[in-house]
């Protein structure tokens, strides 16, 4: 259920091949052993998507992909579907030809990407970032290190929970521990004074840094514009969301009719309404039978506890049977769950699934992001998200326990 870093799902349904712009691809690897380079969609998952893999031949590669708007993709090394992840490098794709000189994995984060406005003005700011900031941030990140290495960095509270946690004999005592150490980092009170110091010089840094990018983004309301914006918002704790509505308000302007303007706005919202208090997201999905369904007229007089799962998330599917035994006892009496599967490509694997499990309430699917529901309710970087909303339409609760949703529905019912 936990985001895990990847990129944003919402393009993995974006078209592949179209009628209009061509971009041509050529690139050479410097690695003998590299026999094909991966080039995905942003949010396109290797586990379960058709991504393309293009072959390496002597070392090098040549490949045409067609398309609407100028995209943003990633370029991996092959074996990555292989091992279900790994380094990339970001290729804006537009008219004309790019090129690629790709490193070794270790190396990747060198590897050079020319050809096209985009990359050319992307790979300047990278360059212009670096000399500016990294050094800096680099010395900074030294001297937190030789603070661990000393046992220096964490306050004695931290401490002491830490060695909770390292300690513990049971769940109960683990949980105890975590949120010990989630309060302190709340209230920033798990650094040493010298912990906290360099953490205040590497905030400064990363301010000017934050203000070097926006200026880049005001003079450049392009592709590697929209990927930085977006980055923030998946990637930052707290990303300035103010900040993130001016930049897609003129990114809109600038590139009307981009798709990439309606995933900002998809994240914007996940991030404002999707939260204990907030309202509800609507959206129409169509179940097992092909029905379209509007989750705003399940929730109509009922607590309605919204399921986003996939038959390929264990700990979604966990979750979802524990919520077995609250349904039973509390479907007659006002409340009810509507589960939406995140599937791939058909929903052949996800109907075996429900003939074996047979949980009793409303399905709905979600394939391949069709809807973009993930990014409605900002999980579109994990396997699903739970959701008890009352009947007037607020969240009462994200990721609840089984016993919290008794708890609430006792309460409430």
């Amino acid at each position: 259920m936990k985001k895990f870093v990847s990129t944003l799902l919402f393009f993995a349904c974006m078209p592949v091949f179209s009628q209009g712009k061509i971009c041509h691809l050529q690139g050479v690897v410097s690695d003998s052993n590299m026999k094909s380079v991966i080039l995905k969609k942003m949010g396109q998952d290797l586990r379960f998507d058709s991504v393309v893999e293009i072959p390496v031949i002597n070392q090098k590669f040549d490949y045409k992909v067609a398309f609407d708007h100028d995209e943003i993709r990633e370029l991996m090394p092959g074996d990555a579907l292989v091992e279900g992840g790994g380094p990339f490098s970001i290729v804006f794709l537009e008219n004309g030809t790019i090129h690629a000189v790709i490193n070794p994995k270790h190396d990747f984060s060198k590897n050079e990407i020319t050809g096209g406005k985009h990359n050319d003005a992307y790979r300047q700011y990278v360059r212009n970032s670096e000399s500016l900031f990294r050094a800096r941030l680099n010395s900074v990140y030294a001297r937190q290190d030789s603070l661990r290495d000393i046992g220096s960095s964490h306050s004695n509270p931290m401490k002491k929970a830490l060695d909770k946690r390292r300690d513990a004999r049971n769940e109960e005592d683990y949980q105890t521990a975590e949120k010990e150490i989630a309060a302190l980092r709340k209230n920033k009170l798990d650094k040493s004074p010298e912990g906290l110091a360099l953490d205040r010089k590497a905030e400064v840094i990363y301010s000017e840094r934050r203000k070097f990018q926006q200026k880049f983004i005001e003079q450049n309301r392009s592709l590697p514009a929209y990927y930085l914006v977006m980055s923030d918002l998946m990637y930052d704790e707290q990303p300035d969301i103010q900040l993130a509505k001016e930049n897609q308000k003129s990114l809109a302007n600038a590139n009307p009719g981009h798709p990439y303007n309606a995933a900002i706005d998809n994240l914007v919202n996940g991030i404002e309404q999707i939260k204990v208090g907030g309202t509800f997201v609507d959206f129409t999905a169509p179940d097992l039978n092909g029905k379209k369904i509007v989750l705003s007229e399940q929730i109509k007089n009922k607590m309605i506890l919204l399921d986003l799962w996939a038959t390929w998330c264990s700990s979604c599917i966990r979750h979802t049977r524990e919520m077995l035994p609250v349904y039973q006892d509390f479907k007659n009496k006002g409340f009810d769950i509507v589960g939406v599967a995140g599937e791939f490509k058909n929903s052949r694997r996800l109907v075996k699934f429900l003939e074996e499990e047979k949980w009793p309430w409303l399905h709905l699917l979600e394939l391949d992001r069709e809807n973009g529901i993930w990014e409605k309710y900002n999980v579109g970087n994990g396997g699903g998200g739970i959701f008890l909303i009352d009947p007037k339409g607020k969240i009462v609760a994200i990721n609840p326990s089984a016993d919290e949703v008794r708890n609430e529905l006792e309460k409430r019912l």
